[in-house]
């Protein structure tokens, strides 16, 4: 048997052990979230002008707004706090739509989260409902909160995130940059990245794609 004071240090130099190993993990695991909260998830191609077979309402004349939303992008919900708090503080008239993806064969109901709900209450928002994403396919989206601003003749002068991470609030380009196109002024960007959900995919891959529908 090992003398107590042995014994002591043994205990020691094993506790020692343990506190690091623990602090090596913490800081790994903020790290980890850290660089997928931070990760944009990757975009489609950018067309120039309002797709001319979208089913949207574009009146002549008048700026129009459209955000890509994936009902189930927990990631989201910040995407439309922080385009609530654009519309609520401009002043010029922007038809604004907010486009849901629904996947083929899966009932009406399974669309309606809070977040779809939620954007439902908001005023100046019009909540559509993209059954299959057919529509969200003629703007290119892949990416949920990715949005596209255009002008009155629609033409497109911003396409991107508004928000600094997933599920990250704060002063970022994206946001800038479209207030500053309202406003009239001139934008930090023409595009800028978007942290979401990936829209469209049928399995759930941490990371990349949103919870998947259950049938």
């Amino acid at each position: 048997m090992l003398p107590v004071k042995s014994r002591l240090t043994l205990k020691l130099s094993l506790t020692y052990v343990l506190v690091a190993g623990w602090g090596v993990s913490v800081v790994a695991g903020i790290f980890v979230f850290n660089t997928y909260a931070l990760k944009a998830t990757s975009t489609g191609p950018m067309s120039q002008s309002w797709p001319a077979a979208s089913s949207l309402h574009r009146e002549p004349g008048v700026s129009t707004l459209v955000m890509a939303i994936h009902p189930r992008c927990p990631c989201s919900e910040t995407s439309l706090s922080e385009l609530q708090g654009v519309l609520e503080h401009q002043h010029a008239r922007i038809n604004t739509h907010l486009l849901v993806y629904q996947p083929k064969g899966y009932p009406a109901d399974w669309v309606m989260t809070g977040l779809v709900r939620r954007a439902q209450r908001s005023q100046g928002i019009d909540v559509v409902f993209d059954r299959g994403g057919e529509e969200l396919g003629k703007f290119h989206a892949r990416v949920s909160g990715e949005l596209w601003f255009y002008d009155g003749n629609g033409k497109l002068l911003f396409r991107g995130g508004i928000t600094a991470g997933r599920g990250h609030a704060g002063r970022n380009s994206g946001l800038s940059s479209l207030t500053a196109l309202i406003d009239g002024g001139q934008p930090i960007a023409r595009d800028a990245p978007v942290f979401g959900c990936a829209i469209g995919g049928e399995d759930a891959i941490a990371g990349e794609t949103a919870i998947a529908p259950n049938k």
